[in-house]
């Protein structure tokens, strides 16, 4: 995620970001993340949506009586289930922790 956000903000320092960045602000970008995707797989399922309208479009319902879904234009799709509160939680708390430290470390240095 780290690397994501720094190629969508023009940032080629990822660990300088992740140090200069609070915890909480790392926790709303994760926040954000999860409500709002961005990046390789969210782009490919738009790419298929508009895919499948196309193949539609232009599908011979003679030959092809079923529509196309845009599930058949993703590469690699794998199915993910979407995450709980508490997984959620407990990434965050451990992402803030290793910051922290980071931040730690780099005070006593």
């Amino acid at each position: 995620m780290a690397h994501r956000l720094a190629l969508a903000v023009g940032v080629w320092d990822v660990q300088g970001m992740l140090e200069r960045m609070s915890a909480t602000q790392w926790g709303n970008w994760l926040l954000y993340f999860e409500h709002e995707p961005y990046g390789g797989r969210t782009d490919d399922v738009r790419v298929a949506r508009l895919m499948a309208l196309l193949a539609n479009i232009n599908r011979d319902p003679k030959k092809r009586s079923k529509p196309f879904e845009p599930r058949e234009f993703v590469p690699f799709e794998v199915a993910t289930p979407p995450k709980s509160p508490k997984l959620i939680r407990s990434e965050m708390l451990f992402w803030a922790s290793k910051h922290n430290a980071s931040l730690k470390n780099k005070a006593e240095q």
